[in-house]
C-alpha cells in the first residue's frame, strides 16, 4: 500500500468512518453466558475483550458459569453508553471468583458498568481487590476477599455521576471510596477498614466493623449505620450524622455546618475545633460520654 493510502486509512479508522462490520469487529448487545462447556465466551477475559474491542449497541448482560476465574483483570476499559451487568449466572457470589494473578481487578476509564453476584479476590499483598475508575458504576451483592495489607478501593472520577454500592461485603485491609454527589453507599458489611471522600450523597444502613473515616466530604449525610469501632469524621461542611449506633469511640474535626442528632454513642464522643459546625439542630440522645476540647 502506497504511503498517501496508508495514511488515508489510517485516518478513516481515528475518526470512526470505517465501521466495526468493516474492521471484523462486532458490537455486543443482549445476553452472553460465560463458561466452559457451551458458552458464548469461554472465559471472562475474553469477553471483556470483545466489550473493549467492539462497544455495544445495547443492553449487555454478561452471565459467568459457577467456577474460579484467574487472569490478569488490570486495565480493563468498557465503556459503553448502555448498561453492562457483569454477574453470576446463579445469583450467588459465593459461587463465581474472579481471580486477579496481576496486582489488581482494575476497570480503567470504564462506564455503565455494574457487577452484581461475585467474589472479586486478589492475593497481591500491596496491591487492591478492585479498582474502579470512570462514571455511572455499581456494585451489587459483590464480596471482596484481600490480603491483610491490601485494599479495595474504588474512584468514581466524574463528582456529579451517581455511583451505588450495596448489599456487599469487604474482607480485605481498607476499602476507599471517593464518589460524586449522587452517590449513595447502603446495606453493605465492612468487615475491612473504610474511608469515604469526595461528594457522596448518603451512606447508609450498613455495619462498620473496623474502624471507619469520612474526610473531606461534602453535604453528605450519615445515617441508620452501625459502628461496631471507631469513627472519625474529619474535615469538609454539611454532614448530617443522624440515627447511627456508635459503639467505638467518636470524633468530628474540622468540619463546619454539621449537625449531630438522633445518635446512641456507647463510648466517648470528641468534637475537636468544630465550635461553627454545632450553631443548631443539634440534639444528643442516649450518649454516655461527651468531651469537647
Amino acid at each position: 500500500m502506497r504511503s498517501c493510502e496508508k495514511f488515508c486509512f489510517r485516518t478513516f479508522l481515528a475518526l470512526g468512518w470505517i465501521s466495526n462490520s468493516v474492521t471484523g469487529i462486532s458490537q455486543l448487545a443482549g445476553n452472553y453466558i460465560v463458561g466452559p462447556g457451551v458458552a458464548d465466551y469461554p472465559t471472562p477475559i475474553d469477553a471483556f475483550n470483545a466489550l473493549e474491542a467492539g462497544g455495544t449497541s445495547d443492553t449487555v448482560n454478561i452471565f459467568i458459569k459457577d467456577g474460579i476465574y484467574e487472569a490478569n483483570y488490570y486495565g480493563l476499559e468498557i465503556e459503553s453508553d448502555f448498561p453492562v451487568t457483569i454477574g453470576s449466572l446463579s445469583e450467588s457470589a459465593s459461587a463465581v471468583e474472579l481471580k486477579s494473578n496481576f496486582s489488581s481487578i482494575y476497570f480503567q476509564s470504564s462506564s455503565n458498568v455494574n457487577l452484581k453476584n461475585l467474589t472479586i479476590v486478589s492475593e497481591d499483598l500491596g496491591g487492591c481487590a478492585l479498582q474502579m475508575r470512570g462514571e455511572y458504576f455499581t456494585i451489587d451483592s459483590c464480596v471482596f476477599i484481600a490480603s491483610p495489607l491490601s485494599t479495595a478501593k474504588i474512584l468514581v472520577i466524574e463528582d456529579d455521576e451517581k455511583f451505588v454500592l450495596s448489599n456487599s461485603t469487604f474482607n480485605c485491609n481498607l476499602a476507599e471510596i471517593d464518589a460524586g454527589e449522587e452517590s449513595v453507599i447502603e446495606h453493605n458489611v465492612f468487615n475491612s477498614r473504610a474511608g469515604f471522600y469526595g461528594q457522596i450523597s448518603s451512606v447508609r444502613q450498613n455495619e462498620f466493623n473496623a474502624q471507619a473515616f469520612a474526610s473531606l466530604l461534602f453535604g453528605t449525610t450519615f445515617s441508620e449505620n452501625q459502628f461496631a469501632s471507631e469513627a472519625n469524621f474529619s474535615g469538609g461542611n454539611n454532614l448530617t450524622i443522624e440515627q447511627n449506633i456508635f459503639e467505638g469511640e467518636c470524633s468530628l474535626s474540622h468540619s463546619d455546618n454539621s449537625k449531630v442528632r438522633n445518635n446512641f454513642f456507647y463510648n466517648f464522643f470528641w468534637i475537636l475545633s468544630t465550635s461553627a459546625s454545632l450553631t443548631s439542630n443539634n440534639i444528643f440522645y442516649s450518649n454516655v460520654y461527651l468531651r469537647l476540647s
